[in-house]
């Protein structure tokens, strides 16, 4: 039992260093949420599983995912009057990892990734 205890704490030790600052080597590490945008087409059945949100980070303008993913429509959104307004939007096709975004934008925005019936969002500054 020991031994399970300190291989356990080793581990989280190790993986605390992995990852610091909120750094993953391609800038800083975007939190992204997962949000359900039309419940029409999800059908009455039950989920087959979780869904895989997926590893974002950005470093100056430029916008990286870090794992394999699927043709996302990419959307940069600012708020005018507590409104939602799109000013940039872009396919980020499967297989690409990084999009440079227009430098002319600096700020606090909103990237939203849609696929489908989800949209993952987080918040970025540019």
């Amino acid at each position: 039992m020991k031994k399970l205890f300190i291989a356990l704490v080793s581990v989280l030790l190790l993986t605390s260093f992995m990852v610091p600052d909120g750094d993953d080597g391609n800038g800083t590490i975007v939190p992204l949420t997962p949000q359900i945008i039309n419940n029409d087409n999800l059908g009455n059945g039950p989920l087959h599983g979780p869904i895989l949100v997926p590893s974002a980070s950005i470093d100056g303008h430029t916008f990286f995912i870090n794992s394999s993913h699927p043709d996302y429509l990419l959307q940069l959104v600012n708020f005018v009057d507590d409104e939602e307004v799109v000013i940039y939007e872009t396919l980020m096709p499967a297989g690409v990892n990084s999009v440079v975004l227009p430098a002319s934008y600096t700020g606090e925005y909103v990237i939203k990734l849609i696929w489908g019936n989800w949209c993952f969002w987080g918040y970025i500054n540019l």
